[in-house]
């Protein structure tokens, strides 16, 4: 079954960007995930262009054994681990994923 992962990242104020993954981050993602079925659906709010102190993420995960491999991939926990010193050094605080099967 399905899994859907949802994240939310708060700032204290819109002049604040959110952390943005550098664009090899996401053609890893894309080509390891997107690309093999693994994810099959990403979906963020427009918290950047509407001004937003809230930015949610949604991942589609095609089953428990993906999402996991997601989570425990060593190229992404290196570049959470960039993602959250960011966060921290600009206020940005986030909420443990909620997962739910869909």
């Amino acid at each position: 079954m399905a899994i859907k992962l949802t994240k939310t990242w708060t700032r204290e104020s819109a002049g604040t960007p959110f952390f943005v993954y550098p664009a090899e981050t996401k053609q890893y993602i894309a080509d390891h995930y997107e690309a093999t079925g693994k994810m099959t659906r990403v979906e963020t709010n427009q918290a950047e262009a509407n001004g937003l102190l809230s930015k949610v993420t949604v991942n589609i995960f095609r089953d428990a054994a993906a999402l996991e491999e997601f989570l425990e991939d060593p190229t992404l926990i290196a570049m959470k681990d960039v993602r959250n010193d960011y966060n921290a050094a600009n206020g940005i605080t986030d909420t443990m994923p909620e997962s739910e099967e869909v």
